[in-house]
């Protein structure tokens, strides 16, 4: 895979799963993915590596919980075999999920779960990180079950 396959699936993409819009930006070898619901993703291809790096800002932590979240995303990382290989970083304050797909093996079918499922894992995320109604109780969540 080459960053002409990456650009002739994300011109492909679109369609398949119904996005939004997709952006190109072929100079820098990066994708802008707007889902339907206003999700973005960005796609940035990587030559040297061969792989296609998958990140989406999930946001910023309730106030007086970026501890809670810090630990959280530390647990998820930690359990990379059961979330696909999804990490979890902070940039600034907010929560960033990321994905790397290894190029020389990379198909679009593979790309296309990898997206979908980047996407509702980050519906999962941004939920826990709202803050709940009043009178809801807050439970904390099992980092198991937000994978993709």
């Amino acid at each position: 895979m080459g960053q002409e396959d990456v650009h002739q699936w994300m011109s492909e993409i679109g369609p398949l799963l119904g996005l939004g819009e997709v952006i190109e930006y072929p100079g820098e070898a990066l994708w802008i993915i707007v889902f339907q619901d206003g999700q973005v993703l960005e796609a940035e291809y990587d030559a040297p590596g061969e792989r296609l790096l998958l990140s989406m800002d999930l946001g910023a932590p309730q106030a007086g919980e970026a501890a809670a979240l810090h630990r959280l995303l530390l647990q998820y990382n930690h359990s990379w075999r059961q979330t696909g290989g999804v990490h979890m970083a902070l940039a600034g304050d907010n929560a960033v999920q990321m994905l790397a797909l290894a190029g020389p093996s990379l198909e679009r079918q593979t790309l296309a779960r990898a997206l979908a499922g980047l996407h509702a894992n980050a519906a999962l995320w941004r939920a826990l990180l709202t803050p709940p109604p009043p009178g809801a109780d807050a439970a904390s969540p099992d980092p198991h079950a937000l994978r993709v």
